[in-house]
């Protein structure tokens, strides 16, 4: 058998059929005239139970077949299940890692092979998978056969018996009937000769009753003699001929179902060591000329994936990201207003700074650095100031001059403590405009052959301070919950995608909002009326989207509070969640289900339902549709299909139809095919659909969101796991 294609072929099959058949002709030679001894052949002949033990015979062995057939086809369920989630899962894998440079080299491409064994596995298990449906079906047309055959024997038996009972029954009463009309004939007999009998002919003499009595017990004889012999006949027939009949038919019938059904077993065997054998062919192949599984792992190298990953952050030339700016040491630099000089360096750590040794990882401060307010004095005599040598920064150089701009929210900060404020603007523009001209870069401590500039003016305290307590005011906006303090976004429930709350919440691809919702409805709410029709007030819906949104602990509030005890309270609250339920996926900044299936929802709806054949063509086709959906949106289906079948099953209480639940829904997950996938104006409070456009483009987009929904609601039982 080759390893690429390990199926099980006809002809291997034929062969198994032919031993399995052989064997069994083995055990019945072996065993041949044991049910032909004296002591089973009358119990079979002369027992009156004899048919109703074969019976609960036959019917043992139907029940057997029937929970066997059960457990096949629960099991090639379970593992055609197990094969679509391992090919999704490995595809994710392969998907998610192509271009991503982090992985490492020999530790990845070890489990690429190890996965490629995996989908060998899958083809040795899909033939095995088709061998148990087979086997299933061959059991089901058995048990559909002897169950037919038990019961029309079953009823002949019956008819039979009930005809040889009605007979001895009607000669019991012919013969009640004799005795009677005797008794009264020997009464007659012993009665006094000159009585006579007042009748409605006359009065009649003793001879003449016993005349009469005569003639009725004669007619009684024989009438008593025929249903003797008719029932007589009848148990006889029943006895000789019917009975052996049916009771060698019924042992015909059981002995070729056991051995139906232990040929079916026997083929089970057969496939399993097949399957084993073929899986262990896959892993370790018997020819030397193809690696094993475990030849293909021990190819893993560790270090050699590790020197490989640190390697590129070596040969990176941009080496300023390979510092942390936290970790730099603040250089100790003397006014040389109070005697200092602009280019001393009093302590070890800023000659290390000025003077990096070669080769090591240096941090260029001149991208986006803030001037070392200690190395900055103002003077008290005048408003003019200067500015002291800083190496490789340049605070004044225009937007697009230096990389990085501190902002400032304050638009006159050069115009603060100054008289003369134009003049000093100007003094900066100009100061600009000679930097610019003579030098060819920002960096002057960089560039060996340029002087270093000469002292400038000072700024005034007040434009220091301006910057340090606006960078101060931007960063006291963000979030420092982030590991080690660092700054991250605020966090939000309503308007973002799927995709990003499940990245920030990091628990599962379920959101915590959405399974809240489905919680609190299928706990209180599956019986209340109109519980997706209905709308709350705006400003209560209002009120809980700003609470959620501010605090991701306020999913509390979605379950009920403890004072509404009365069943209206409780319902109005239901009634709430459920509309911030419809209003978290309109808000979403996407329809749920894009446009990107638009041309395969049309063809699905395309498909005619008028046969059976085409129905599981549909579904089908739908499985197909929901299987490429992102995982994110797989799971969130999954939960909100079977929260709203749950909701379908209560219709009586909540009046909520399939009809309706599409009309609600369907316009909000799925996108129309007549405009975009955006969800602008979507996001609205309560249902919109009562006041949406009439228009006969907007009726057939919500035909067709409808169709699709109740296409999802068709092939859920299919295509998801119930939970």
């Amino acid at each position: 058998m080759s390893i690429a294609n390990p199926t099980i072929s006809d002809t291997e099959e034929g062969t198994s059929i032919e031993a399995i058949t052989s064997t069994s002709n083995t055990q019945n030679n072996s065993n041949a005239g044991i049910l032909e001894r004296p002591e089973i052949n009358k119990f079979l002949n002369e027992s009156d139970i004899a048919t109703n033990t074969l019976l609960t015979k036959f019917k043992t062995s139907i029940i057997i077949c029937e929970e066997f057939s059960k457990i096949i086809k629960r099991k090639y369920s379970l593992e055609n299940n197990y094969n679509d989630e391992f090919v999704k899962s490995s595809k994710n894998y392969f998907t998610g890692q192509e271009g991503n440079s982090s992985f490492s080299a020999t530790l990845n491409a070890c489990i690429k092979d190890v996965l490629k064994y995996d989908n060998k596995l899958i083809q040795v298990k899909q033939s095995y998978i088709k061998a148990l449906v087979k086997m299933y079906d061959e059991l089901s047309a058995l048990l559909l056969t002897m169950t037919k055959l038990r019961k029309q024997t079953k009823e002949q038996i019956k008819k039979l018996e009930k005809d040889v009972t009605d007979s001895i029954h009607q000669a019991e009463k012919a013969k009640n009937k004799y005795d009677s009309l005797c008794q009264d004939y020997t009464k007659l007999k012993r009665a006094d000769p000159t009585k006579t009998k007042l009748t409605i002919r006359g009065s009649k003499t003793l001879p003449e009753q016993e005349e009469d009595l005569r003639k009725k017990i004669d007619m009684a004889d024989l009438d008593y003699k025929q249903k003797v012999d008719l029932s007589t006949t009848l148990r006889n027939k029943f006895l000789s001929i019917e009975r052996p009949r049916i009771v060698k038919n019924l042992k015909d019938m059981i002995l070729e179902m056991d051995v139906a059904l232990s040929i079916q077993i026997q083929k089970y065997a057969i496939w399993n060591e097949n399957y084993f054998l073929n899986s262990g062919i896959v892993i370790c192949p018997l020819n030397d000329m193809e690696k094993s599984m475990k030849t293909t792992t021990n190819a893993i190298n560790v270090e050699y994936d590790l020197y490989n990953y640190l390697n590129k952050y070596v040969l990176n030339k941009n080496k300023s990201n390979m510092v942390n700016k936290n970790l730099l040491p603040v250089e100790y630099k003397k006014s040389p207003y109070i005697g200092g000089s602009s280019n001393t360096a009093s302590t070890s750590a800023g000659s290390a700074i000025s003077n990096p040794v070669s080769g090591s990882f240096v941090y260029n401060s001149g991208v986006g650095g803030m001037p070392d307010t200690n190395s900055i004095r103002t003077t008290p005599s005048n408003n003019n100031f200067s500015i002291a040598p800083m190496k490789n920064s340049n605070p004044f150089v225009k937007k697009s001059q230096q990389p990085i701009q501190m902002q400032s929210n304050n638009p006159n900060i050069y115009h603060q403590n100054s008289p003369t404020g134009n003049n000093d603007a100007e003094s900066i523009d100009n100061s600009n405009a000679v930097s610019v001209k003579s030098y060819k870069t920002l960096d002057p401590v960089g560039s060996p052959s340029i002087p270093q500039q000469a002292a400038t003016p000072a700024p005034p305290s007040s434009i220091i301070e301006s910057i340090v307590h606006t960078e101060d005011d931007n960063n006291s906006d963000m979030n420092y919950n982030g590991e080690n303090g660092q700054l991250v976004a605020p966090f939000k429930t309503f308007g973002i995608s799927l995709s990003q709350l499940i990245l920030l919440e990091q628990d599962s691809l379920l959101p915590k909002f959405v399974k809240q919702c489905i919680y609190v409805i299928d706990k209180y709410g599956l019986k209340t009326e109109g519980v997706y029709r209905k709308s709350s007030t705006v400003l209560e819906l209002q009120k809980y989207i700003k609470l959620i949104d501010q605090d991701p602990s306020n999913y509390a509030l979605l379950l009920p509070p403890r004072s509404s005890e009365d069943v209206h309270g409780v319902e109005e609250h239901v009634i709430l969640v459920s509309n911030l339920l419809k209003h978290f996926f309109k808000s979403l900044p996407v329809k749920f289900i894009s446009n990107s299936f638009l041309t395969e929802f049309q063809t699905y709806i395309a498909i005619p339902s008028n046969t059976e054949s085409n129905i599981v063509m549909k579904r089908n086709y739908m499985h197909g549709i929901v299987y490429k959906l992102k995982d994110e949106q797989y799971w969130v289906l999954r939960a909100l299909l079977f929260h709203f079948k749950r909701i379908l099953d209560n219709s009586e209480s909540n009046r909520m139809s399939l009809k309706a639940m599409c009309i609600i829904w369907g316009p909000i997950l799925i996108s129309s095919p007549s405009g975009d996938d955006s969800n602008s104006g979507q996001a609205d409070f309560g249902d919109s659909a009562n006041n949406a456009d009439k228009s006969n483009e907007y009726m057939k987009d919500v035909q067709f969101q409808i169709k699709v929904m109740e296409g999802l609601f068709d092939v859920a039982e299919q295509a998801f796991e119930p939970e």
